[in-house]
């Protein structure tokens, strides 16, 4: 992958078919519910002023992240092509082959969010504990991300201004044997993945030098973009997010109301699947059950990698978004040791149809 990564071990201890990240977690429906929750769906606009002049560093770390369920991913997102569509809607891309019309519904206020929409009912059965699992491994500080801004005034709910700086860090794990306490003092470690340099916790290869802030609701600015990297049971898979937008409501140590929303390549999607299912099962990297799902997953695309969503283009990404609370930690001092790279284990004999399901959803 050539973009940065930040960080999500999110853990999803299935076994053969473990291939999804959101949405298998309908159980918990009103805790999914307090992470976003807008009347707009598009972020707010840069001010016109002022521009910032504060040096003041606060690091807020993501604690909570929800995943949505049959209802809340239609909150979780923004309405990233200024459409609102429906099964009728006409002026919106070519979907995959076989696509049902319902696939390109947008969410609230035109919220885009195939990948809740869509994707995310493909593992609703696989993995009905995942919401408490992921939430679980933030709490006990096995991972996180970071959002370092500087010039932000936290104690100003109505802060509005331009000019502020922010960089993105993936935390490693926390400690081998204590539990994170989520104030200042934590000295969380950073991965080196998202360092230029990677013995120098200052160089940052994220740098949101367009970030603002509008009553206290701070926006990355211009879209960017980022990766997410997923661990099922141990096993990474990467979510290259284009065209990203990240806001959050900041007051104080704490973060609310935040979102990560953008859109994910379909064909990049499905190799990485296709790479996570080997580690479980050699007979998911070739087959008919993993053909299927990349079928479902090729359908799901309701936009294009650039973001936009133009009448009679293929389409061939898909529309993503992600809700989560954060709270402020001690500033990044140093850098975690580096995660051991796995081979492909679809490399050559990529294995048969055999066993594709007899272990789904235990």
């Amino acid at each position: 992958m050539n973009l940065p990564r930040v960080g999500i071990a999110i853990l999803f201890a299935t076994s053969a078919v473990t291939i999804g990240l959101m949405q298998a977690c309908s159980s918990n429906t009103g805790t999914a519910d307090a992470g976003a929750s807008s009347s707009t769906a598009h972020w707010p606009e840069r001010p016109s002023g002022p521009t910032v002049t504060g040096t003041e560093v606060h690091n807020y770390a993501l604690r909570k992240l929800y995943l949505g369920d049959n209802s809340t991913w239609k909150k979780y997102g923004f309405d990233l092509d200024n459409k609102k569509s429906t099964k009728d809607s006409t002026d919106v891309c070519k979907p995959a082959a076989g696509a049902p019309k319902t696939n390109q519904e947008d969410g609230d206020n035109g919220v885009d969010n195939s990948f809740g929409r869509n994707v995310m009912p493909i593992v609703s059965n696989l993995r009905s504990s995942a919401q408490t699992e992921v939430n679980a491994a933030l709490e006990d500080g096995k991972f996180t991300i970071m959002v370092v801004t500087k010039g932000w005034t936290p104690s100003d709910s109505a802060f509005t201004g331009t000019g502020v700086s922010a960089k993105l860090y993936a935390g490693g794990k926390f400690s081998d044997t204590v539990k994170p306490t989520w104030t200042t003092a934590d000295d969380w470690p950073v991965t080196p993945s998202l360092l230029t340099d990677p013995t120098n916790v200052d160089s940052a290869k994220i740098v949101l030098s367009e970030a603002y802030a509008v009553k206290g609701t701070f926006v990355s600015g211009s879209p960017t973009k980022v990766s997410v990297s997923l661990s099922f049971g141990g096993t990474d898979l990467a979510l290259d997010i284009e065209q990203a937008i990240i806001t959050m409501d900041i007051k104080g140590t704490s973060a609310t109301n935040g979102r990560i929303a953008g859109v994910i390549n379909a064909a990049k999607l499905i190799d990485g699947l296709r790479q996570l299912g080997g580690r479980f099962s050699k007979s998911l990297c070739t087959g008919s059950t993993f053909d299927s799902i990349a079928d479902q997953i090729r359908q799901a695309a309701d936009m294009m990698v650039g973001g936009t969503n133009a009448a009679g283009a293929d389409c061939d990404a898909i529309s993503v978004g992600l809700a989560f609370e954060a709270t402020e930690i001690g500033a990044p001092k140093r850098v975690a040791a580096p995660a051991a790279t796995e081979p492909d284990p679809c490399a050559g004999d990529a294995g048969t149809d055999a066993g594709d399901a007899g272990d789904a959803g235990k």
